[in-house]
């Protein structure tokens, strides 16, 4: 190439990405949606993760959505805030800012390292919905009287156990069904998380009530995993028992919540508590805590008393 030519050549470019807003050696985008991208997304990245159910239901969800049908090229702020609202119409503030959180992920990914010539990101430029993670959501007593009933009425004890034994430790439903018999130590009655979302191990005390559990399920233990069931069953499973049950509102990961708070009102510490639910952010664990006002009550109650002389003066 002449000096000429290559100064013609960088003329061109330069224009070139002055108008489209294209740089040298990038794919143009005329051909590719929002879709394809994340079917990439999918093949190359998430099936790499060890936790990547939730990221595939949301493609799922985008993929049902005309936004998958539209040009990376042609992709505005205006679109996405369109696809934010629509799925606010159906689905909690919370899961719409995970699912821009993905398809901002993957618009960068694409920009930095499959050199898609992106010249913007209107998932991460786009107003997020603002969430309130503060629910009070507790399990009552008669609740896992229900649960417990129909599980026995149905035949279906092994997901009594596994409900159970994840209200007893504040595992994930990830992490339950990770456990080996092999991580199991009855002498110190703890029990190891070798694969957790965080990416570090952790070691868990074990209740009474959970080392109980683990000793009815191992007279018919016939695998190396204590809870040995696919993640979709147990989902599938959990939900025809809730409707049975009648309990609208009933999550699986409400047992966590319901776990440490449980541990707070025992009186234990905040890094006590971290140790067993594995939380590295304080504020995020005071997130997961809804300590009963009536149970707090009592509680001060007795430690006011247990300071009180017999004569009944402090």
């Amino acid at each position: 190439m002449t000096k000429s030519e290559a100064v013609r050549w960088a003329r061109m470019t330069e224009h070139e990405v002055e108008t489209v807003g294209l740089s040298p050696k990038k794919e143009r985008l005329e051909t590719v949606t929002l879709g394809e991208l994340l079917d990439r997304y999918r093949r190359e990245i998430l099936s790499k993760r060890k936790w990547w159910q939730r990221e595939v239901s949301i493609i799922k969800n985008v993929n049902r959505h005309p936004l998958s049908k539209f040009q990376l090229h042609d992709l505005t702020e205006g679109d996405v805030a369109r696809y934010r609202d629509d799925r606010l119409a159906i689905a909690k503030p919370a899961t719409v800012v995970r699912e821009l959180a993905l398809l901002s992920n993957c618009i960068e990914i694409s920009r930095r390292e499959w050199k898609h010539a992106v010249t913007s990101n209107p998932f991460r430029m786009v107003k997020k919905p603002r969430i309130n993670n503060l629910v009070e959501r507790r399990i009552s007593s008669d609740e896992l009287r229900l649960i417990i009933d129909e599980c026995n009425k149905s035949g279906k004890r092994s997901i009594a156990n596994q409900f159970l034994f994840s209200l007893e430790t504040g595992v994930r439903k990830g992490e339950l069904l990770g456990i080996r018999w092999s991580h199991i130590n009855y002498r110190d009655s703890t029990i190891l998380i070798p694969i957790t979302k965080n990416g570090f191990p952790r070691t868990i005390p074990l209740t009474p009530a959970a080392i109980k559990i683990l000793e009815k399920v191992s007279i018919e233990a016939s695998s190396d995993f204590v809870f040995d069931i696919k993640y979709g069953t147990l989902c599938s499973r959990w939900n025809r028992l809730i409707r049975r049950c009648g309990i609208n509102d009933l999550r699986w990961h409400d047992s966590r919540h319901e776990a440490i708070s449980r541990l707070f009102e025992l009186g234990l510490g905040i890094p006590e508590v971290a140790l067993v639910s594995g939380h590295r952010d304080t504020k995020v664990l005071m997130r997961y805590t809804h300590l009963r006002p009536a149970d707090l009550s009592r509680k001060i109650a007795m430690l006011c008393q247990a300071k009180t002389s017999p004569s009944g003066e402090i």
